[in-house]
């Protein structure tokens, strides 16, 4: 019995860990698209699309606002997600 609970206690340990470590790595991530999205418009601006036609680099810089969206939308799941129903996860 006492192995058991001590399993348990691990496990929402691990499953907190889980949660702790994806809303970190989604914050990431939202933070980089944002420095590239900004990055892009600059090279824009000012005339520096390293090789790139200035229409693959507008296609470069709406699919780097896409990949923005994205990662703001999970970022937003996770932080809403409630890990205290870790059995949940425990399939």
């Amino acid at each position: 019995m006492v192995v058991i609970y001590l399993k348990i206690l691990n496990m929402e340990h691990a499953i907190e860990e889980i949660f702790d470590r994806a809303l970190n790595k989604a914050y990431s991530r939202v933070e980089m698209a944002k420095k590239d999205v900004y990055r892009i418009k600059n090279e824009l601006k000012y005339g520096i699309t390293d090789g790139l036609s200035q229409e693959e680099a507008e296609g470069l810089l709406v699919a780097q606002e896409v990949e923005l969206q994205v990662w703001k939308y999970i970022y937003k799941v996770i932080e809403k997600e409630d890990c205290s129903d870790w059995e949940r996860y425990n399939g």
